[in-house]
């Protein structure tokens, strides 16, 4: 959602108490039961993680992967490892949404209708004592440990559907408030003694196999959006908090109910340069730069409760035909201080420059 607050000091007391009931919720959130059996924080994780990356206002992972320490030397692990590529590379993640405008871009109050089909993937190694490495399906992985690797497939099929609207306080300031629903079918897939990613190695034991489960998460979020032109170069800052709650409401046998909850608030600015028409097509060079706090089940995954993302990217206006795409591009992103710490090659489309 979106917000531009103009210049008036009256509006300020209006956006902090915003920031302060964003915290609040956050601080409320942040402390998830972490003594749940592993496989209900296991769904729970691939559950809360689904629906923030294929979130586009919170993390895009792209087409490309890649290390930015192998072309800058920055020095720190934390822009990226071999260990946080390979986690990146192992988790795959689509997201087509659309929206739906039920006023003109010039009314000062836009209703709109949100919908969006997601697909997410992520695929682990787990390692274990072989009882007899000689049995069929059991293939050693270190011949002095004893040790055979087992892998797991993870999926979430997911629908939205929801909506909201934009109000325009002032020129500059504009706030959105919205709520869905999202419908998700997790699934997971077992195979002994096969190797799918060398990502990680974790305990087997009480880990879900060959299950699945129908969940329901209720999402409302706010945004706040500040949006001007320095010297001719348009630019914007914007403030967006999420928040995600649900339950499963069918399961496996080995699956009880489960009931995931996350919430992610991100700031950043947005910074659109000109450049000259190429084939008489109008573009803009976008450069990005923001910090992204997370709370709840996604920090199992992420390993952090924030991080930060910087992009440069290219983007073009096809406003006029299709008339469903208004603009495509492509970008490099970097992302600090996660468990999915590195560079991705991402699309862009439907930008709101």
């Amino acid at each position: 959602m979106s917000l531009y607050v103009g210049g008036h000091r009256c509006r300020w007391p209006l956006a902090l108490a915003s920031c302060f009931w964003c915290a609040a919720i956050s601080a409320q959130t942040g402390d998830e039961e972490t003594s749940a059996p592993l496989a209900e924080r296991q769904a729970a994780s691939a559950l809360a993680t689904s629906v923030v990356l294929t979130d586009t206002e919170v993390l895009t992972l792209g087409l490309l992967s890649f290390d930015p320490g192998s072309f800058i030397p920055v020095g720190e692990d934390q822009f990226g490892s071999e260990e946080s590529i390979g986690r990146r590379d192992s988790i795959t993640t689509f997201s087509l949404p659309w929206k739906w405008k039920l006023a003109p871009d010039e009314s000062r109050l836009i209703p709109y209708i949100n919908a969006r089909l997601s697909f997410f993937e992520t695929k682990q190694d787990f390692i274990r004592g072989a009882e007899n490495p000689e049995e069929p399906g059991a293939t050693p992985t270190d011949e002095s440990t004893n040790e055979v690797s087992d892998a797991t497939k993870e999926r979430v099929y997911g629908g939205y559907l929801g909506g909201g609207i934009s109000y325009a306080l002032t020129e500059k300031w504009k706030v959105d408030a919205g709520a869905g629903l999202h419908i998700l079918r997790y699934q997971n897939d077992y195979k002994a003694g096969a190797s799918l990613s060398p990502v990680t190695g974790e305990d087997v034991e009480g880990a879900l196999f060959d299950t699945a489960a129908t969940a329901l998460m209720g999402q409302v979020q706010t945004r706040l959006t500040y949006s001007r032109e320095t010297r001719g170069v348009p630019w914007k800052y914007q403030s967006t908090y999420s928040y995600y709650a649900g339950e499963t409401i069918s399961t496996g046998q080995e699956l009880p109910e489960v009931q995931p909850k996350t919430w992610s608030w991100a700031n950043g600015v947005t910074v659109y340069w000109d450049l000259p028409d190429v084939l008489n097509t109008s573009n803009k060079l976008r450069v990005l730069a923001r910090r992204v706090d997370v709370g709840g089940d996604v920090t199992r995954t992420l390993e952090t409760d924030h991080y930060y993302q910087a992009g440069i990217g290219w983007l073009f206006d096809l406003d006029e035909d299709p008339s469903w795409l208004d603009n495509l591009g492509v970008s490099v992103m970097v992302n600090y201080g996660s468990a999915l710490s590195g560079g991705s090659l991402v699309l862009l489309y439907n930008e709101d420059w």
